[in-house]
Formats: structure tokens, C-alpha cells, sequence
């Protein structure tokens, strides 16, 4: 295992409920990402997939890796308002909710 870092920060591991509850704030949108899985898609189907989703996510707050696939976003730019400037841009979202459970 590699030595901490001075500079880290350390994030407990999650649980199933947990996860599955972080999911239930992201809005469901039938739209997907790069991986072809809507969010809707995702919340309906989050109860079977959870085990495998949770061990994913406890083992990039163990390593300090987030699999290079999940790092991928499809961005398309949304003109918003009046100034063609502003632009509406949506990631993807359940590695980012540890600060919401």
C-alpha cells in the first residue's frame, strides 16, 4: 500500500443506504452521459446494481483512484438567458455526493 500523503485528506467508506439515498438527490433526467445510463435509468435501477456500485466507490476512497471510465463526461453546452456566454454543464454525479451523506 502506498505511504499517505502529507497533503491527503481521508474519506470513511460509504454504505449501500447511503449511496442509494446520495442517488435519490440527483434529478432523475432521461438524458445519458458517456456511459449510455440515464440518471433515471440509474435511480430505478440502483437497489440491483448497489454491491458492485458501492464496492467501486469504497475502493476509490481506499486508493485515492476514481476509474478513468467514470472520469469521462459527455458535455454539451445549453445556452442560457440572454448572453449566448453562459453555459449549462452536468457531470456525473454520485462520486461527487460523499458530502451530501
Amino acid at each position: 500500500m502506498p505511504r499517505p500523503l502529507n497533503n491527503s485528506m481521508f474519506l470513511s467508506y460509504v454504505t449501500a443506504d447511503e449511496i442509494i439515498s446520495a442517488s435519490k438527490t440527483i434529478k432523475s433526467k432521461s438524458s445519458s452521459g458517456y456511459d449510455g445510463i440515464s440518471s433515471k435509468l440509474m435511480k430505478e435501477t440502483i437497489s440491483l446494481i448497489i454491491e458492485p456500485i458501492s464496492h467501486i466507490i469504497n475502493q476509490s476512497f481506499q486508493t485515492g483512484i476514481v476509474p478513468d471510465d467514470m472520469k469521462i463526461a459527455k458535455v454539451i453546452p445549453v445556452h442560457k438567458s440572454s448572453d449566448p456566454s453562459l453555459l449549462k454543464i452536468a457531470f456525473s454525479k454520485l462520486l461527487e455526493k460523499k458530502q451530501c451523506i
